[in-house]
């Protein structure tokens, strides 16, 4: 039986894109040899990795729809760990009708659609404009300091402190 799988796998920025191509061909002859249809291919995306793998920070992200046995996908698996420009690779099993909305996204379509229709309704009129200009009242902002004790001087503070180290005594 045939499950629907996808393949992503990262190829190091350190090739050029030139080099890039024979790895994605060699890969897929991989896919083919093993016993896999490969459905789907999205190539080359270069992107930041959230952390670096094997010291490198940039890699190319390509990403295949396969239709495979589970047996084959393990043989998948052990031969891509033997390849060494792939830096990372993930196989999930995926639905085989590809992308399906939630109910939040259904629930947003639908609200969409009626705000259409009721705006279709809706012969054109015209909206009057409001023209008013508003003017705020500009007033100077004045920043004061509330201090809550009243300055001291010097003086009064050395016989503060002399009366207090009189008392430790």
């Amino acid at each position: 039986m045939l499950n629907h799988y996808e393949l992503l796998y990262i190829i190091p920025v350190n090739f050029t894109e030139k080099e890039v191509k024979p790895i994605i061909d060699k890969i897929n002859n991989l896919i083919k040899s093993t016993g896999g249809k490969i459905v789907h291919e999205e190539k080359l995306v270069k992107r930041k990795l959230a952390y670096p793998i094997k010291h490198v920070r940039h890699g190319y992200f390509i990403a295949n729809e396969v239709d495979s046995n589970p047996e084959t996908i393990e043989k998948l698996t052990k031969e891509l760990k033997l390849v060494p420009e792939v830096l990372r690779f993930q196989v999930t099993k995926k639905r085989p009708g590809g992308y399906k909305p939630t109910v939040g996204e259904a629930k947003r379509k639908k609200t969409i659609e009626k705000n259409k229709a009721v705006l279709e309704k809706i012969p054109n009129q015209k909206i009057p404009e409001i023209t008013e200009t508003i003017q705020k009242e500009i007033r100077p902002t004045t920043k004061q300091k509330k201090s809550a004790r009243p300055k001291i001087s010097l003086d009064e503070l050395g016989k503060k402190l002399d009366k207090i180290l009189e008392e430790d005594i």
